[in-house]
């Protein structure tokens, strides 16, 4: 019907005034209303998997699907996909975009004294919490809680931490610090300068159990290849290797002895001692 009037309002143009520029102008509108209207009416409800059908409205909810979260074009969406799996609305509105800050942002405060990673995370957090609770979440980086926050310098000098993350350089290390012992309550130390050795082996890689000269059983390579790289980061002279494959065997009580004296009195290379022992 519609594409029908379409056509009718271009004929009644063209027999009015076939000629002139705004007759021509009018004419393309026509048949571009007519098209529209045509498509709109043709598509009136969207047909869905299982049977549903939606109109094509805009009106945005964000909804929760097992670890991700999705965007629905509106809640009659959302409603025939919970008939099939298990989805959970959030909020009304797109899903807020997660950012990713890079290595040089600093930790952020709010007025309420929550303190978080950068103002990437605060942002995000701030959009859920308008979409939610229609609550507008205040920045305040001079709170006490982030006394400890320090401005850093862009410079690309890099530490690893305890827990295995890389810091740009000391100062963001500091931070972050800061971060987990007001926000955390956990210590966090630097474990040694250059980034953090790589776990390079995927989940699965290798069952493979060794022994290493230390005398440490690891359950895989992987693990055994990351404590070579700490190792050798942290400045040791000495280079781990592979002892064996298999579990470390546990060694007699004597050599355990013999171990402990020649690790704490390296340069000690008495006659006497090493007779006793054989």
């Amino acid at each position: 019907m519609f594409a029908c009037a379409g056509w009718k309002c271009a004929a009644l143009l063209l027999s009015l005034s076939p000629n002139t520029v705004m007759s021509q102008v009018a004419l393309l509108l026509c048949l571009i209303i007519g098209h529209f209207a045509s498509a709109t009416s043709a598509l009136n409800l969207t047909q869905l998997t299982g049977g549903c059908k939606c109109k094509p409205k805009l009106e945005p909810v964000c909804v929760r699907e097992g670890l991700y979260q999705y965007t629905y074009s509106n809640k009659c969406v959302y409603k025939c996909v919970q008939s099939r799996k298990d989805v959970a609305l959030l909020y009304e509105g797109a899903c807020c975009a997660a950012k990713h800050c890079g290595m040089f942002e600093s930790p952020v405060c709010s007025e309420s004294g929550q303190m978080f990673k950068s103002i990437c995370d605060f942002e995000e957090v701030q959009c859920v919490e308008h979409r939610k609770f229609k609550k507008h979440l205040v920045m305040d980086t001079t709170h006490e809680k982030c006394s400890c926050i320090l401005p850093c310098p862009q410079e690309w000098n890099p530490v690893c931490d305890s827990k295995g993350k890389t810091h740009a350089n000391f100062c963001t290390f500091l931070n972050s610090k800061c971060y987990h012992k007001q926000q955390l309550n956990q210590s966090l130390e630097v474990d040694y300068s250059g980034t953090c050795c790589d776990d390079i082996c995927s989940v699965g890689f290798s069952s493979l159990t060794v022994c290493d000269s230390d005398g440490n059983t690891h359950t895989d390579l992987c693990s055994f290849y990351v404590e070579q790289c700490r190792q050798k980061r942290r400045g040791s002279s000495k280079v781990l290797k592979i002892a064996g494959v298999g579990s470390c065997k546990p060694k007699h009580p004597l050599f355990r002895t013999f171990d402990y004296f020649v690790n704490r009195f390296p340069n000690y290379h008495s006659p006497i001692f090493f007779s006793d022992i054989n």
